[in-house]
């Protein structure tokens, strides 16, 4: 029998009707989520919960009390139905994983760090409840990091370092997320709310799935996930045209091949001054020739505003540099899987993507998890109290053709109810990898047009901060200059209520009112 324990902001309850946890990985997260169901009797729990509440559950088999945590989170919505003896009342939340979604990064660039650097970086300065246990690099490394918001992280190196990677108003998680990514990790919030980033597939669970823990199964295997053939589409940059070389036949205008960006015209071996056309309203005094971006031009003008011709005459060469823009692209394909499965086109839109190693390296690695049809299974466990989504399991089901194979756990899906606790069918475990469904397509939607509002925001901007609070600020900067003056004498700052006196004028504060400026600095400022 399956025994579980609950207890919502300090406070164990034994009232509850149903109790659902479902801990789901995405390709390279993990999170989960719950629901909590009370019989609302007489209003007993209308003041008992309030969102931000901590919510623990525990389980065990055959250990009364159970004494084993599975789950951590917070109450983020509280919900009454019903009416006089049939009132019900359901909380829902998330595990601390909420955190790093909730959170947004300012403006950050990391130059040649280490992965877990960054990461344990990320959750120190942005993350509040959340703390850095340890991470695990790609080589199979462990690095253990102290003591939460603050703490300073102490590792030895890995193989893994980014040269230059720069994150501009996007989530914790989604700049942890694309990490994961580069290097093929996974990452979650413990029970314990603590980080864990770790190789994918390196977690063993220890249990193995087979006729003697299976109560009920499915599997089923779809091209519904299959792409041979991947683009991955980086940030746009700015790259130096070749030269483009003119002979002018009395007109005005020279049509480049691509549109220019900071543009450099010499004409009879002299520089032009150039503009933009259309950005005055008036000529400009001394522009000599105006860049027209939509139509790839250069305009050289002339008349009574211009003040002169400046219309290069015919056989005078005309030479023009000038930077274009062009996408970081990246193409990748697997052939033998489009001669089996034909070709399966995914394109991948990210401008976070700015270098071409990491853009290459997204496309094979792309193309290694989706080149062929997977297995995903479906099971009903019992026996076994905990299981935690993203680590993996073997399994055993010869008729389903499946022999003692390795599945990753995708999604472990928990009902404690007082009949599935009796019969032991707490769990039902999704294997290896699941299908996008609509939640996917939403967030994706999300996350695009967060990208989009974001978009001009950079790592360079000033930024100035409003808070409220009550009690002590932390100002996280390099250094601080202070200046501080003395009031002397009898003179004051009329209706100041630090320096104001009684009686003196608003206009008479005295010549000699103030002392000079005492500077002062902060420890280490040049």
């Amino acid at each position: 029998m399956i025994y579980n324990k609950l207890t919502i902001g300090g406070v164990e309850y034994s009232d509850d009707t149903n109790i659902s946890i479902t801990s789901t990985i995405g390709n390279n997260n993990s999170a989960s989520s719950f629901s909590i169901n009370f019989i609302n009797y007489t209003g007993r729990h209308a003041t008992s919960f309030g969102v931000g509440d901590e919510v623990i559950i525990y389980a065990d088999k055959d250990i009364v009390p159970a004494t084993t945590k599975i789950f951590t989170g917070v109450i983020e919505k509280i919900s009454f139905d019903g009416k006089g003896l049939n009132e019900k009342l359901v909380i829902t939340g998330r595990d601390f994983m909420s955190r790093l979604t909730d959170a947004m990064v300012e403006p950050e660039v990391y130059n040649n760090q280490e992965i877990s650097v960054i990461v344990a970086d990320l959750v120190n300065k942005y993350v509040l409840g959340v703390t850095v246990a340890g991470v695990t690099a790609p080589g199979g490394t462990i690095h253990a990091f102290g003591g939460g918001i603050g703490g300073n992280p102490t590792f030895d190196p890995t193989t893994k370092t980014v040269s230059r990677v720069t994150f501009s108003s996007v989530s914790v998680f989604d700049a942890i997320k694309f990490l994961a990514e580069l290097s093929t990790s996974i990452f979650r919030v413990d029970e314990e709310k603590q980080i864990h980033f770790e190789s994918k597939s390196q977690s063993d669970s220890g249990y193995t799935f087979d006729n003697t823990n299976i109560t009920k199964s499915k599997f089923k295997t779809s091209l519904n996930d299959v792409y041979n053939r991947i683009f991955v589409y980086g940030d746009r940059q700015q790259v130096r045209a070749p030269q483009e070389s003119f002979n002018a036949n009395g007109g005005s205008v020279f049509t480049l091949a691509y549109k220019p960006h900071d543009t450099q015209v010499e004409y009879l071996g002299n520089i032009q001054t150039g503009g933009i056309l259309n950005f005055a309203e008036n000529l400009q005094s001394g522009t000599q020739y105006y860049v027209d971006y939509n139509s790839k031009q250069i305009v050289f003008v002339s008349g009574t505003d211009a003040g002169a011709d400046f219309i290069p005459v015919s056989g005078g060469s005309v030479f023009v540099d000038y930077d274009r823009s062009v996408p970081l692209i990246k193409f990748s394909e697997n052939r033998e899987s489009v001669e089996k499965y034909g070709p399966r086109t995914k394109w991948v839109v990210d401008k976070e993507i700015t270098d071409g190693d990491y853009a290459k390296e997204k496309t094979l690695n792309f193309l290694r998890e989706h080149k062929d049809p997977v297995v995903q299974g479906t099971l009903t466990i019992k026996g076994i109290a905990s299981l935690t989504a993203g680590e993996y399991a073997t399994v055993n089901v010869p008729n389903h053709n499946i022999n003692n194979e390795s599945f990753d756990m995708l999604e472990v899906r928990y009902s404690f109810t007082k009949k599935n606790n009796q019969k032991d069918e707490v769990i039902t475990v999704t294997l290896n990898k699941r299908d996008d469904n609509i939640v996917d397509t939403m967030k994706g939607i999300i996350n695009d047009v967060r990208n989009l509002q974001s978009g001009d925001v950079s790592s360079e901007d000033l930024i100035t901060r409003y808070e409220t609070g009550t009690g002590s600020v932390g100002i996280r900067t390099s250094g601080l200059v202070v200046r501080t003056r003395t009031v002397t004498g009898s003179a004051g700052i009329y209706d100041n209520p630090a320096f104001g006196i009684y009686g003196t004028s608003k206009y008479a504060v005295g010549s000699n009112a103030f002392t000079p400026y005492t500077i002062r600095y902060s420890g280490g400022y040049v």
